[in-house]
């Protein structure tokens, strides 16, 4: 350090997953839904070995989908959006609301 204080930013959980799925370069693989109020993952597979190992320090699928459930994700069931996941507070273009999570 050259006198200043180094400063560390620390993204959460629903931060990282944010600018995951906000990232063009991932819509193959994860991508809002087309209303913006969640997020699908379209490949498995490659979400495992594309986005978990670099910035989930490479959990396993099912402990993505626990933590999810820990910061009240939830999995629809039925319907047009089936098997995507949402949360009130994980919108996009709504940064803000992902931040007070």
């Amino acid at each position: 350090l050259t006198g200043r204080a180094a400063i560390s930013i620390t993204l959460n959980f629903p931060e990282i997953l944010y600018e995951l799925t906000s990232n063009p370069s991932n819509c193959h693989i994860i991508s809002w839904l087309p209303h913006g109020k969640g997020f699908v993952i379209h490949d498995k597979q490659l979400f495992a070995s594309e986005i978990l190992t670099r910035h989930f320090d490479g959990a396993k699928f099912t402990s993505f989908t626990r933590r999810l459930k820990r910061w009240k994700f939830k999995r629809v069931p039925s319907g047009p959006d089936m098997g995507a996941y949402y949360n009130k507070s994980f919108v996009r273009d709504r940064l803000d609301l992902v931040s007070s999570m």
